[in-house]
């Protein structure tokens, strides 16, 4: 699909170690992307980053509970050095559903020094058919 779009040639098909693995490529930017009013939410997902005080005990716990509290589940959470100061951590999550549907956001950002919502996108259709 990339390739077509790009107008790219394949260099090598098939190299994944499992078949049902896939890729998925991300587009940042300012502007949102066309609204895909007929898919519901349980078949969205979303994608956030934040940082919080790494002085802070129990900072990461703070933040996690409060997706147990909305009933929302995790599909991947991974931490990475921001680089901005010693053992401070970007911490990239993953979830289904939408996150700017309720309050979420304005609770998870009290306990975060920065929040950035990377945004949501339609959850691809071998996710259905591999569970």
């Amino acid at each position: 699909m990339s390739s077509e779009l790009y107008r790219l040639p394949i260099l090598q098909k098939s190299i994944e170690d499992n078949s049902n693995n896939t890729t998925r490529f991300l587009i940042l930017g300012y502007s949102q992307p066309p609204n895909d009013d007929n898919n519901s939410t349980s078949k969205k997902v979303s994608s956030i980053m934040f940082r919080l005080n790494h002085d802070d005990p129990g900072a990461l716990c703070d933040v996690l509970v409060k997706f147990k509290e909305y009933g929302i589940t995790l599909t991947s959470i991974n931490s990475r050095p921001a680089n901005l100061q010693p053992w401070q951590y970007v911490f990239f999550v993953e979830m289904i559903g939408d996150i700017h549907e309720g309050k979420l956001v304005e609770e998870i950002k009290e306990s975060c020094l920065d929040l950035v919502i990377l945004g949501t996108f339609k959850r691809s259709w071998r996710y259905d058919n591999t569970n």
